[in-house]
């Protein structure tokens, strides 16, 4: 068994408009790591910031954190129009194409959180699009009597398996590590971890990399694996993992496709407003 580690990215927050603050994780730097992740912010909103826009070919997912003070309020051209509070995840399959819009539910009141694109399979790039809600109530959580709590987002871990189930394998685990543990990995995933707050050392075959607020690694294991994890102090962690799409990826804004063509096609399909239409409130600017 071979794992194979990135070299540990540095992330800073930083303002990128007049409501809203990220850490936009630098996934190039990863390199092979982060497949099938192809964006991830760490963002504070508070107020409008993006007007309403489209996604397809593959699933925008937005998490609040439990320490958010404010939540989200999300329209989409679905028909679905809710609240998600500290500690939901709305996971957007975007599929053949829709237009949706995020927003504070209450201007000047904090939302903390991730937004992270993944990617879709050929197969499922012309699913018809759905929006699942999973409220923080409803997320299995992981307790073991030793100070370490995991909340199982999206998938499986540790006999625990989280409602909301995508097209596609994927896990997203939001935890405080606060002894040692071992960290599964399956064969062929690519896993990336992201530290919040804490300190932990992390060994993956006798290499040990030390881990501090800010920084994000790359993970992947040749065969069912672990790795192990030492915190130092109580760490919040996210952990987020699937398998590697061997297939050709081309992007164009908020279209991810597997050819130039497709992306012509897309784009074709939501001017024409085959993905539905969505009325913009609030105001705001959009900055990529």
């Amino acid at each position: 068994m071979a794992i194979h580690v990135s070299r540990a990215v540095v992330n800073q927050m930083s303002k990128r408009g007049a409501s809203f603050a990220a850490a936009r994780i630098d996934l190039a730097a990863l390199h092979d790591f982060v497949n099938p992740v192809v964006g991830l912010d760490h963002f504070r909103m508070s107020g409008p910031t993006f007007a309403p826009h489209p996604h397809a070919g593959f699933s925008a997912i937005s998490y609040m954190f439990d320490d958010s003070a404010g939540a989200m309020h999300n329209r989409d051209s679905l028909g679905n129009d809710f609240i998600a509070g500290p500690g939901d995840v709305i996971w957007t399959q975007a599929g053949s194409g829709m237009i949706h819009d995020e927003l504070p539910a209450q201007n000047g009141r904090e939302v903390h959180g991730i937004q992270l694109f993944v990617n879709q399979t050929s197969a499922n790039k012309r699913l018809d699009p759905e929006v699942f809600w999973l409220k923080r109530n409803d997320v299995p959580v992981i307790d073991d009597g030793t100070g370490n709590r995991i909340r199982v987002v999206v998938g499986e871990h540790e006999g625990k398996r989280s409602p909301l189930v995508p097209a596609e394998p994927f896990l997203l685990l939001d935890g405080e590590w606060c002894v040692p543990t071992d960290l599964p990995l399956n064969a062929n995933w690519n896993t990336i971890v992201y530290v919040l707050e804490g300190e932990l050392r992390l060994d993956a075959d006798g290499k040990a990399i030390q881990l501090r607020p800010g920084h994000t690694l790359g993970i992947r294991s040749d065969d069912a694996g672990s790795v192990r994890l030492e915190p130092s102090a109580p760490t919040h962690m996210l952990v987020l993992a699937g398998p590697a799409i061997d297939e050709p990826m081309v992007t164009n804004g908020p279209f991810i496709m597997n050819s130039a063509a497709q992306i012509e096609e897309a784009v074709a399909r939501f001017k024409a407003g085959k993905m539905g239409r969505l009325q913009a409130i609030g105001t705001g600017q959009r900055e990529d």
